[in-house]
């Protein structure tokens, strides 16, 4: 279950090695909430998952392993609310469920302390002034971490350096216009891009880097490496950290021991699965 496409690039990824790593077939079935983070939508996807489960597993002692893997912590902590039973695995998040039980583990990408630092030195590199602001991609829909981190920089930075765009759940609603940010109070565009760390950007990084090309701003900081390929000109853009594909690989290996043994959920730890340079 993931906020992005059912057949995103990190779904692919975990796809192809849970196909290689189990030697039976799966019964697979993706959820995908099509880029949005709206709790609406992905509260229903998380009833979905676990009524699929349901149907299929059975009951003991010729109960069925199944594990619900979760992309983004929005999308893992809906599904908690939803089972105290099922393994559930996180693939990615900005950080550990608040609501996480003993049927849950999994993976987050930065510790939120660690993720405030690096976004504050992301913004130092992008050097803003009044008149050479940057534009910050956030998505209030986001999960508490997210929210921590915003806040965080928002205190950092300098005022009237910043446009914090913030897309409430739906990228559809990002526009170049929006990341110029130009109003009565800032007559000069902004001149330099960056974004908080959010799952549902995992998989759009062409449309993002399209609507920065768009706006005409030269200067970019990414925080995943899947943005590398993304620009026509690769003037004034630098990309940093972890690449979603691998992270959610690493949730494969979890999920491959709990269908062999779905009681080993207690010796699967949380774990920071990368650490962005």
């Amino acid at each position: 279950m993931t906020p992005t496409s059912q057949n995103a690039k990190s779904v692919k990824a975990f796809k192809a090695l849970i196909d290689d790593l189990q030697e039976t077939k799966i019964d697979w079935h993706p959820l995908g909430a099509n880029g949005t983070n709206d709790s609406t939508v992905l509260g229903g996807l998380a009833q979905q998952a676990v009524d699929y489960v349901v149907s299929r597993q059975g009951t003991p002692p010729h109960q069925v392993p199944a594990v619900i893997v979760a992309g983004g912590t929005p999308a893992a902590s809906l599904v908690q609310s939803h089972t105290t039973t099922i393994p559930i695995v996180q693939a990615a998040g900005g950080s550990k469920p608040s609501n996480a039980g003993a049927n849950m583990t999994g993976f987050y990408l930065n510790d939120p302390s660690a993720a405030k630092t690096i976004c504050q030195q992301q913004y130092d590199l992008l050097n803003p002034t009044t008149t050479a602001r940057v534009a910050v991609l956030y998505d209030s829909k986001n999960d508490n971490a997210t929210q921590d981190i915003l806040h965080s920089l928002t205190n950092y930075m300098t005022p009237d350096t910043f446009n914090v765009v913030d897309i409430v759940g739906n990228l559809a609603s990002l526009t170049a216009d929006r990341l110029k940010g130009i109003d009565a109070q800032h007559p000069n565009q902004c001149t330099s891009f960056m974004l908080i760390p959010n799952a549902l950007f995992y998989d759009q990084c062409d449309d993002i880097a399209n609507k920065v090309e768009q706006a005409n701003i030269p200067y970019a900081i990414y925080p995943e490496r899947e943005y590398k390929n993304a620009h026509s000109n690769k003037n004034g853009k630098q990309v940093h950290g972890h690449k979603i594909g691998l992270t959610f690989g690493l949730a494969a290996y979890y999920v491959d021991s709990l269908l062999n043994d779905p009681t080993c959920i207690g010796t699967l730890p949380w774990q920071e699965a990368v650490r962005d340079v």
